[in-house]
């Protein structure tokens, strides 16, 4: 319970009471991680962070402009739009891992291989392969299949790829933004 002070007139007199107020439930958390978001421009990175924001926020949380504050399965997450730029001049910020968003109708940009040198000493934890609802023909496994092996080739260049790395297939418009968010907690 908190306490707040209101005024009130009694018989013409100004005299302060003390009202209690019940403390708003406030979401349990066990655990904190963040997490930064790294893609070329175009992939979906805002259009992920507002989803999963409107899916997973919770009220009064605040944050910085490009990024969101999630409560999933009573883990709290700091989720950070990275730039490329940002990964070039070396003012990201700090996070406990890391994800490269890779549209499917783009695949490994240009400006993506050109950072992976950089991105080769961040913890990454996977791959979201952003926008599979956009392309009809999406629905063809080879391709997607295709697309990750071929993904999967660049990061091995730098080792990036860890016995924990995961490709997540999937769209900030659908359900697949549970797995994503499960993967995330993962320990």
């Amino acid at each position: 319970m908190s306490l707040f002070k209101r005024k009130s007139k009694v018989n013409g007199n100004s005299e302060e009471k003390l009202q209690k107020i019940p403390h708003q439930n406030k979401p349990s958390v066990a655990r904190s991680v963040s997490v930064c978001l790294l893609g070329a421009e175009g992939v979906g990175k805002s259009t992920l962070i507002h989803t999963l924001e409107r899916f997973a926020g919770f009220p009064g949380a605040s944050h910085p402009e490009d990024s969101c504050v999630l409560l999933w399965k009573d883990v709290q997450i700091t989720v950070w739009e990275t730039h490329l730029c940002q990964l070039k001049e070396g003012t990201v910020p700090h996070a406990d891992f890391w994800y490269f968003i890779v549209g499917v109708d783009d695949g490994m940009t240009a400006d993506l291989y050109q950072v992976l040198e950089d991105a080769a000493a961040l913890p990454f934890r996977g791959v979201f392969m952003s926008k599979s609802d956009c392309l009809s023909f999406i629905e063809d496994t080879e391709f997607i299949e295709d697309l990750k092996l071929e993904i999967e080739g660049y990061l091995e260049e730098y080792d990036i790829i860890t016995e924990k790395f995961t490709f997540i297939q999937g769209s900030a418009y659908n359900v697949e933004i549970t797995d994503f968010l499960d993967d995330i907690i993962r320990q």
